[in-house]
């Protein structure tokens, strides 16, 4: 499985003209990408960059960001590949931040509202949460989707564990985050779930907090990172490799997510 990830540079002007040059810069990078991709993963808000004002992003995400994700769509159709991207999306009046997930065919076939808001969403946003996992399978590979703020509760990476994850998409900003946290924190959620850990954000210039797009193993070994500076890295990957480790020690061999969820005592974790 080929995956690529978006390391956009980061609109800090917060203007929605400096957000249609990122946009632009994404489809560009888009269009240099050989064809043979399978998943494409881009960064949270991406139909909205930069953006902080509540009604100027609403109105930017039905006009440029809607054009934006219509082009989207017509990239993954021609490419015949699956794409997913974070987003600013309304739903009957209700607007949240949601991970779609398009199919070769172009359509919107999977979302994902974020659980975890962050007090800046829900007080200066006015965004709802999800109610549910974000759980879907493509083809024979168990993907889970965690937005940004998500990937700091352990509890949710637990409830993905029992679900046998193959690998988990991580639209994120994370624009205050130390290169050292944000490695530590998507090594260890890889680890935790057995499973790949993809993540996208953008690259702040002149800065040394954000960025670091990554593709994670099993294992927890970095495979490839994008540190400051914006770009595209790639990994062709094997969805189903798993981590493979000793019962305990000079004990057998065993796939470390079985061996955990094996293990666990829900019964005593639970703080009333």
């Amino acid at each position: 499985m080929k995956l690529s990830v978006l390391q956009p540079p980061y609109p800090a002007d917060g203007t929605p003209e400096a957000a249609s040059v990122c946009l632009e810069w994404m489809y560009a990078a888009l269009g240099g990408l050989n064809s043979d991709q399978d998943l494409i993963l881009l960064p949270e808000y991406s139909n909205t960059p930069g953006l902080e004002d509540a009604l100027m992003m609403r109105s930017f995400s039905k006009g440029e960001g809607a054009v934006f994700l219509e082009r989207l769509s017509g990239f993954a159709r021609s490419y015949k590949c699956r794409l997913a991207a974070g987003t600013l999306a309304e739903d009957g009046g209700v607007w949240h931040n949601r991970t779609i997930v398009l199919g070769a065919d172009g359509g919107q076939w999977f979302s994902y509202d974020k659980l975890h808001l962050t007090e800046f969403e829900s007080d200066k946003l006015g965004l709802v949460p999800g109610l549910s996992l974000g759980l879907t399978s493509l083809d024979d590979v168990s993907l889970g989707v965690a937005t940004c703020f998500d990937v700091y509760f352990p509890e949710y990476f637990s409830a993905l564990s029992h679900q046998s994850i193959d690998l988990i998409f991580s639209p994120s900003y994370q624009r205050s985050e130390s290169p050292e946290r944000l490695r530590c924190i998507s090594q260890t959620r890889a680890v935790d779930n057995d499973c790949w850990f993809v993540r996208s954000s953008y690259a702040i210039a002149d800065s040394q907090v954000g960025g670091h797009s990554m593709i994670v193993a099993p294992d927890g070994e970095i495979v490839v990172d994008a540190n400051h500076e914006p770009g595209v890295i790639q990994a062709t990957i094997d969805p189903k490799r798993k981590f493979i480790k000793p019962r305990s020690h000079g004990q057998p061999d065993i796939e470390h997510g079985q061996l955990m969820n094996r293990h666990r005592r829900p019964d005593v974790y639970r703080v009333n």
